[in-house]
């Protein structure tokens, strides 16, 4: 079976950085993977604990506050604003110089992201 998000990647440029809701500027590095979840969403719980792929950094955004707690999940309505996604789970990868999105959709579940992601050359 050869799954695939619903969504076409929309190639665009990517912030070079993002705030995060305690005020704080963090650098985006080439080959990041921003994974956006929220509580009430059962696709979204699979990635709350964090998520790992070969080659890449990745990070789990909140897109509300009642997503539990945890050191691996960061807050940054500001990013999912400039990433323009609009509902979760939903994933978008950045990679070059300058950054641009080179793929993004709805992830099954973690290994088909890790798939996803391993055919980004």
């Amino acid at each position: 079976m050869n799954l695939r998000s619903f969504d076409a990647p929309r190639r665009r440029p990517a912030p070079a950085q993002y705030r995060s809701d305690e005020g704080l500027n963090h650098p985006i590095a080439p080959r990041t993977v921003f994974i956006f979840i929220k509580s009430q969403c059962d696709g979204c719980a699979a990635f709350q604990a964090g998520f790992q792929a070969a080659g890449w950094d990745a990070k789990v955004v909140a897109m509300d506050t009642d997503v539990i707690e945890s050191l691996s999940v960061i807050r940054a309505r500001e990013l999912v604003q400039a990433l323009d996604v609009r509902h979760a789970p939903f994933f978008v990868a950045v990679d070059g110089d300058p950054l641009v999105v080179v793929t993004e959709g709805v992830p099954f579940d973690p290994e088909h992201l890790r798939s996803l992601l391993s055919a980004v050359s």
